[in-house]
């Protein structure tokens, strides 16, 4: 298809019509196509406060954060929920063992989890922030409000999150609530420039 004759009639289209043409172009990796739909835009000027960009970018940074909390969250409670069904089925040396391995998933899982919670509390605390009550009522929140106590009392600590990695991988590093924090902020300051 010749997309240089279709380009002239670029800019008539909608909003509604330019959006999944520019996720289309995006997905098939032809970035040329994409620029040229997003340039041939109509452009709107908006007046915002001065705030407007950082809180945008605590919001997205937010929603990560959540997204990132529930996915182990629930993977936590996946291993916990596994486990069990292990010991239900019977008592023999394989299944003690998987359910050995189970256990160590859901420790790890469940540290990696109490480090995003405690990375988050501590850059909101930075900004003077309660970064709970910007979560409360969004979806997935109750999941990782109620993992979160066991998760503490069954988290294994760095040294064995760190072992637990080397297993599969020698060259990881185990996530640290400082390491985290890091990448949180970084992560809101490149999302403030933008």
């Amino acid at each position: 298809m010749n997309t240089d004759g279709l380009a002239k009639l670029y800019g008539r289209l909608t909003p509604r019509e330019r959006l999944p043409l520019i996720v289309a172009a995006a997905a098939r990796g032809d970035e040329q196509e994409q620029q040229r739909l997003a340039r041939s835009a109509p452009t709107c000027h908006y007046r915002v406060p001065d705030y407007h960009s950082l809180g945008d970018a605590f919001s997205r940074l937010l929603l990560f954060h959540l997204a990132d909390a529930t996915d182990r969250a629930a993977r936590f409670w996946r291993a916990l929920a596994l486990m069990a069904a292990v010991h239900q089925a019977g008592a023999g040396p394989k299944e003690a063992a998987a359910s050995d391995q189970l256990l160590a998933q859901a420790r790890l899982l469940a540290y990696l989890l109490t480090v995003g919670r405690d990375a988050w509390r501590a850059v909101c605390g930075e900004w003077g922030i309660d970064g709970e009550f910007l979560l409360r009522d969004l979806p997935g929140y109750d999941t990782v409000e109620h993992a979160e106590p066991l998760a503490r009392k069954l988290a294994c600590s760095a040294g064995e999150a760190e072992a637990l990695l080397r297993q599969t991988d020698p060259a990881a590093e185990v996530l640290t609530v400082s390491g985290q924090v890091a990448l949180l902020r970084q992560m809101l300051a490149k999302l403030s420039d933008w």
